[in-house]
């Protein structure tokens, strides 16, 4: 094998884990629901439709008609969405509850991934300047709050004048001044855009910790003057203009949203009681109410919408009082539009496919796992596909193939029993139980005729197929990954608990000893080993730099006992995969894409991924095929970047080719 090269591949400059990257192909097109719950809907200003975030990491845009347009812009929950006004540009803050926070911008008309800015802390608020010049983002980070050229990414300025959090932004129409809204203290306060300093005059304190902030007023001299959030089931209007702070509006609602709208002459919000109702209070009520303390502001109620289940709305969206989008927390849409006779309701998502949960290969053939089947199929490019259904399968969602026939079925994450299923096209098996885990599966691997499992990041333990026999192979803390190279050896992927302990640790067998391997990194998140190969143990692990955390993909020898970075991504990526086929090691790293990279010469191939992101790879000599984050499959030809085809499984049965 030729020598490789010390230097680990920095993929962030390579080929297109930076700002231009083209993808594969343009959104999927489809009436498909989010998997999980959609997180919020956002009027697009430039067009008659609107975008759905969701906890899948899919952005998709909706038109009149109901046609989403779906892409998958990140494998992390969206919790804010923000259009440009001037351009295609979309931005999205996404989270993954813990400690990744990243706002991603994409040019939808192009499919081109602008710029990622990753922060310490999650996103509060994502707002573009009413010119598209700038973008504000503001975080939960003391002082964490940037503006950016909004088409380049590159900062103009970090806000640390300010040493409150800001949980809101109102940008003036004309980019000079913007105003800002301080949850932990009420404060609102004014900032000079031209000298980016903060502005003494006009501050005011009113109503603290308020939460689905926005501003309205559409009319000379009232354009985004009032401030409206909520707090403990009530909704409070504020006079917003400088010096003033005065509260025009307090009354309770049942479970109320603020409606993100274009229409701006008045504050819309929905109630959620018996049935979700439909509210509005007019600017021409409050501007009379700041001139005459006696005048009345109420709520006028537009519409009630008994078709839409009261207890799933999550969030509200519309352009104008003749479209309303409700966000529901299993995944679907609803739209409620006006006509002459009222409101219509109807849900606007259908599902349409069943999702591929898992792919494996065995010599020429590729085995597919959906929730009640086991395919076997191959891709030659013809019209007619073939696909033999080979096995059942009672909902699991994760397969190993033993051999040609023989998988193994279990669902990650979960304690249900591992199953033994016969695969035959003349009559497909019925799976059968091996044993039940004693708690939950986090990964499985096989080596030879052993199934070697992690429970509860605790436990590694080891199942022979032959004899049924169970044995624990390591106990410990922090356990994130285990697999076996040879019969002597298990090596562990963990956490490290300090300075002097590693990530990832061998265990012998045969003595119960357990050395530390030399792996640069404090945790270590996949393993993964070349069975056939040079017997080498590869796997990611991260490691902090000045603060910021790295991501790489590691190679250790355990003849030299040496190890060395082979990729390296210059963020955190807890869930990437790392495999290892032939001669050749394959990472989603980063997310956007697949590395291959040739373990002889060092060389790496680029595969560009699709309208949604790869999770999983399986190849034959002549084909790769990723398993998509939309439950698709596509397939490659390893000479080429971009895909031959992608599949999917209809509800009713059929595989579609795109």
């Amino acid at each position: 094998m030729k020598t490789l090269k010390k230097k680990a591949i920095l993929i962030t400059s390579l080929f297109g884990l930076v700002a231009g990257i083209t993808f594969a192909q343009h959104p999927q097109v489809s009436t498909e629901p989010h998997t999980g719950a959609v997180v919020v809907v956002h009027p697009d200003a430039n067009t008659d439709s609107y975008f759905s975030g969701g906890e899948d990491g899919f952005l998709t845009k909706w038109s009149s008609d109901n046609i989403g347009e779906h892409f998958q812009i990140t494998d992390l929950r969206i919790t804010a969405i923000a259009t440009s006004p001037s351009t295609q540009d979309v931005a999205i803050a996404a989270t993954d509850g813990g400690s990744i926070h990243k706002v991603e911008v994409m040019d939808w008309g192009t499919s081109t991934r602008k710029y990622t800015k990753q922060f310490k802390e999650p996103v509060i608020s994502l707002t573009y300047s009413p010119k598209g010049s700038i973008l504000f983002i503001t975080t939960n980070e003391v002082q964490g709050n940037y503006i950016l050229n909004a088409a380049t990414g590159k900062l103009i300025k970090k806000i640390d004048q300010i040493t409150t959090r800001i949980g809101f932004v109102h940008i003036a129409n004309n980019e000079k001044n913007a105003m800002f809204y301080c949850p932990a203290n009420g404060q609102v306060l004014y900032y000079d855009l031209t000298t980016m300093q903060p502005m003494t005059l006009g501050r005011f304190t009113t109503e603290k910790n308020l939460t689905q902030v926005r501003t309205f007023g559409a009319s000379k001299g009232s354009i985004g003057r009032f401030l409206a959030g909520v707090k403990q089931d009530k909704i409070y209007i504020i006079d917003g203009a400088p010096n003033s702070g005065k509260t025009l509006y307090e009354a309770a609602a049942k479970s109320p949203l603020l409606v993100d709208s274009l229409d701006r002459s008045a504050l819309y919000y929905t109630t959620s009681d018996t049935s979700v109702a439909l509210n509005k209070i007019t600017e021409k009520q409050l501007l009379e109410k700041t001139t005459d303390a006696t005048a009345l502001v109420s709520a006028s109620r537009v519409a009630i919408f008994p078709e839409v289940p009261v207890k799933k709305v999550c969030a509200v969206s519309m352009k104008s009082e003749l479209s309303v989008q409700f966000a529901l927390n299993d995944g679907n849409i609803c739209e409620a539009k006006k006509s002459e006779t009222g409101y219509a309701v109807a849900q606007v998502t259908k599902k349409m496919y069943n999702r591929i949960l898992d792919v494996q290969s065995s010599g020429d053939k590729i085995y597919l796992l959906t929730s009640d089947g086991i395919y076997r199929t191959s891709y030659d490019g013809n019209d007619e596909k073939d696909i033999k259904l080979v096995g059942k399968n009672s909902g699991q969602t994760d397969m190993i193939l033993v051999d040609a026939g023989t998988a193994i079925l279990w669902s990650k994450k979960t304690k249900n029993s591992f199953q033994k299923v016969m695969l035959s096209e003349e009559r497909p098996g019925t799976p059968s139980v091996l044993f039940t885990p004693s708690t939950n599966v986090v990964n499985t691997h096989i080596f030879e005729r052993n199934l070697v499992y992690t429970l509860s990041n605790s436990k590694v333990e080891r199942f022979n197929i032959d004899t049924a026999k169970r044995l624990q192979l390591y106990s410990g803390n922090a356990v994130q990954d285990a697999m076996m190279i040879s019969s002597n050896n298990v090596y562990v992927a963990k956490a490290s608990s300090s300075s002097a302990d590693s990530a990832v640790i061998s265990k012998s067998l045969s003595s119960s000893e357990t050395a530390s391997l030399k792996i640069d990194g404090y945790v270590a998140y996949a393993i993964a080993g070349n069975l056939s190969g040079d017997k080498n143990v590869y796997g990611i692990t991260m490691k902090d730099v000045s603060g910021n955390t790295t991501t790489q993909v590691f190679q250790y020898s355990p003849t030299q006992r040496k190890s060395k970075n082979l990729l390296k991504y210059e963020q955190e990526d807890q869930s990437a995969f790392v495999q290892i086929e032939g001669n050749v090691l394959y990472t989603n790293l980063g997310k956007h894409q697949v590395y291959a990279y040739n373990l002889e010469d060092g060389k790496v191939k680029v595969y560009r991924r699709t309208s949604s992101l790869p999770m999983k790879i399986s190849c034959t000599s002549d084909r790769i095929v990723f398993l998509n984050g939309d439950g698709g499959i596509a397939w490659y030809n390893p000479l080429s970047q971009t895909p031959m085809a992608q599949w999917y499984l209809t509800v009713s049965g059929e595989w579609v080719e795109f």
